[in-house]
């Protein structure tokens, strides 16, 4: 989810309005990007508080920032694959 909602604050706004107007399409289709980069930063907020509330100690956050580290590589492989 960091991975997920953290890229489309970050990006989706982006990639929508470039995508829009490169391809000369109305907001309806690039809707879903246009919301993420609206609305992913609050819900980036929401997850930390989330995280902060169920984090049980430090073994688990170790094990839960190692999962998002190789799901971050992950996306990283598929956007160097859509690139190459």
């Amino acid at each position: 989810m960091w991975i997920i909602e953290g890229l489309g604050s970050i990006k989706a706004q982006e990639w929508g309005k470039r995508v829009k107007e490169t391809l000369a399409l109305p907001d309806e289709a690039v809707r879903f990007l246009l919301y993420h980069g609206e609305n992913d930063a609050e819900h980036i907020e929401e997850f930390k508080s989330m995280l902060a509330m169920v984090l049980p100690d430090e073994a688990a956050s170790r094990r839960i920032v190692r999962t998002a580290e190789v799901t971050a590589r992950l996306y990283a492989l598929q956007i160097e694959e859509i690139l190459a």
